[in-house]
């Protein structure tokens, strides 16, 4: 049987506790074909399953999201996840040999009870187990591992079927063996060091993106990206330049002492899911509460933009993604600073010792992913109208310093969003880049 048939049988199976009396009504509230009482009573599961057969992926998908929200069922939500894969997959010989070690390894659970640490990631009531004697995973572990403790956690795990466990679930496990509210300190460390080798063979990696009451919060992401957390996010510029001092030196906080009314900060934390255009607008809307927060933060955006080849790109990009990826559109940031010279050329005899200070747009994608788009106007590579050798090797070397960063760093020629078709150049780009990050 493949997913999608596994899907819908869960689908029906979840739908199917409920009263036979309320299941038609039910089922007509998620969208599917009407039905009797009679029917119903007959059989609750062949009632829906009817209804749920002829559902193309899409659909099935979606209902699927549906029914998770009214009822909680495993089976369900482990057949959804692995019909729609993440970032790639840990395989079975990795999953094999880093269970081994972990199970070798000492208490995974850390400061937990056993089942306290293991209902973080699965539901050990809805897990059925093969032995009449207990009936679920709830029931064996309390047998096996609190009351005799005669499993170890690969028992346990393999009675769960991590070789074909989702991605999400085993990457949560993983992620909850060094949460800080089971291991701290250097049990923490220990245990991150034991799984990066084994997931970093395979592209991955735990990797720390925040902190709850200064302890690290790790995640699995895919390796790449920019090291380091996003703190300062000053952009949009419409003025005279920041001024800009260190309020906290040892932590890097800074405060904006003039012109900090011509510029936006975001000062919320950016996680592993990236800055989203969403993010962004109910930011906003915290600042400027009237009116359309979207549109008002689109125009105030625009402001920032000096050159129509700009406007046309940031035109373009919300014209050609905003419909598609709705929530998940990530928020296009413009004018950002990535070096910051608190003085201007002006008052620098020599110019400043910095050579790219801002970038034109900034996207923040999840996994800690970083794009930078430049739209490069006759300024970037020529003194007026003579070609500058010494500029055009400057914006190189910069641009090959971001990529080693871990930046991607793509530009466009001015010339080419000003003439003709831009969107015909824009539009393919853009569908190829988020296709890949996201």
């Amino acid at each position: 049987m493949n997913l999608l048939d596994s899907l819908k049988q869960h689908i029906a199976n979840t739908l199917a506790a409920e009263k036979s009396y309320n299941l038609p009504a039910l089922c007509t509230g998620l969208g599917l074909a009407p039905g009797n009482d009679s029917e119903a009573f007959a059989s609750k599961y062949k009632y829906v399953l009817r209804r749920v057969q002829t559902l193309a992926k899409d659909e099935a998908l979606a209902l699927a999201k549906q029914v998770l929200q009214r009822f909680s069922s495993y089976q369900l939500q482990e057949t959804l996840d692995l019909l729609v894969p993440l970032d790639g997959v840990i395989p079975a010989i990795t999953r094999r040999n880093l269970i081994d070690k972990l199970s070798d390894t000492g208490d995974l659970h850390g400061r937990l009870y056993i089942n306290e640490f293991l209902e973080r990631t699965f539901p050990l009531s809805q897990i059925p187990y093969d032995d009449y004697r207990f009936p679920n995973l709830e029931e064996a572990v309390a047998q096996h591992m609190i009351r005799n403790d005669d499993w170890s956690y690969k028992n346990f795990l393999e009675c769960a079927d991590y070789l074909q466990l989702s991605e999400r679930r085993l990457r949560a496990f993983l992620e909850q063996i060094v949460h800080p509210e089971v291991q701290t300190g250097d049990d923490q460390k220990r245990f991150v060091d034991i799984i990066n080798p084994y997931l970093q063979r395979d592209g991955f990696e735990l990797q720390a993106v925040e902190e709850i009451s200064g302890y690290p919060v790790y995640r699995v992401v895919k390796k790449g990206g920019v090291s380091g957390h996003c703190k300062n996010l000053i952009f949009a510029a419409n003025g005279p330049k920041p001024e800009l001092v260190l309020a906290d030196a040892l932590n890097n906080d800074i405060r904006i002492t003039k012109h900090g009314d011509f510029c936006l900060v975001y000062d919320l934390p950016i996680g592993i899911e990236g800055l989203r255009w969403k993010d962004l607008i109910e930011w906003w809307a915290g600042r400027s509460p009237s009116g359309d927060p979207e549109r008002s933060l689109y125009k105030r955006l625009r402001q920032s933009l000096a050159s129509e080849a700009e406007k046309n790109f940031f035109r373009l990009y919300f014209q050609i993604l905003r419909d598609p990826l709705q929530e998940r559109l990530p928020a296009i940031v413009p004018q950002v600073y990535l070096h910051y010279d608190p003085y201007t050329i002006r008052d620098q005899p020599n110019g400043s010792p910095l050579a790219r200070q801002r970038m034109d747009f900034l996207l923040l994608l999840p996994n800690r992913q970083r794009v930078v788009i430049e739209i490069d106007g006759k300024h970037h590579y020529a003194d007026g109208d003579t070609a500058s050798p010494q500029r055009y090797a400057t914006m190189v070397a910069e641009d090959r310093n971001l990529r080693l960063l871990g930046y991607e760093v793509y530009r466009f020629g001015g010339f080419e969003l000003t003439q003709g078709d831009p969107g015909a150049i824009v539009e393919p780009f853009l569908n190829r880049l988020i296709k890949r990050n996201l």
